[in-house]
């Protein structure tokens, strides 16, 4: 079941794009120039720089379910691609981590992952990106649904692929735009540092 309500408040303090999978220690991006983030990802806590604010204000928006990211994206707070399948592939995730305890197999993380994707992709439905994001981790949910019979994964399990999956998502992500950014530093005529 998705809960359709919106969580007004705002936090507007800067730092760096982090990921930090429970298992192991928090991350964080080190740069030698500043830096401004898009996302913000914590396991179990999601926010997303209010892009309409640019560039007289710097607010990040909490994103805590699935409604709230619908609306972002939807309304355009989050732009780009990439950030707006990052944004709902990590919104997948916070809400597995409050949900998996509920969900006692493959198949009920399946089913909600399923639900929620679909309902996510509807807030952008031409967004190549996010459609391919849709499409992955469903494909992923629905995989481990159909091996739990003969490997024994629980939901819990099953609940944590997902999400460690989401959380590579965002890993891939910063990595390609840093890639890039190097790319960009060093050709002839950029900016010094």
């Amino acid at each position: 079941t998705i809960s359709r309500h919106k969580t007004p408040s705002i936090d507007t303090q800067l730092s760096l794009v982090r990921a930090t999978p429970r298992t192991s220690p928090q991350h964080t991006m080190a740069t030698s120039a500043p830096t401004l983030e898009a996302i913000r990802y914590t396991r179990g806590s999601l926010q997303l720089l209010d892009q309409l604010l640019l560039p007289g204000s710097t607010v990040f928006l909490p994103i805590p379910d699935f409604v709230t990211c619908w609306t972002a994206i939807k309304d355009m707070n989050v732009r780009g691609a990439p950030a707006i399948a990052i944004a709902a592939a990590l919104v997948l995730a916070v809400e597995l981590d409050k949900a998996k305890a509920t969900l006692a197999t493959p198949s009920a993380v399946a089913s909600f992952v399923v639900e929620n994707m679909d309902y996510l992709c509807t807030s952008r439905p031409t967004a190549v990106n996010l459609g391919e994001a849709v499409e992955r981790l469903k494909a992923l949910a629905n995989r481990l649904a159909s091996a739990s019979a003969e490997s024994g994964v629980t939901g819990a399990a099953a609940a944590e692929a997902v999400i460690a999956e989401c959380e590579s998502m965002l890993a891939s992500d910063v990595a390609a735009n840093r890639a890039i950014g190097g790319v960009g530093a060093g050709a002839p005529g950029a900016a010094p540092g």
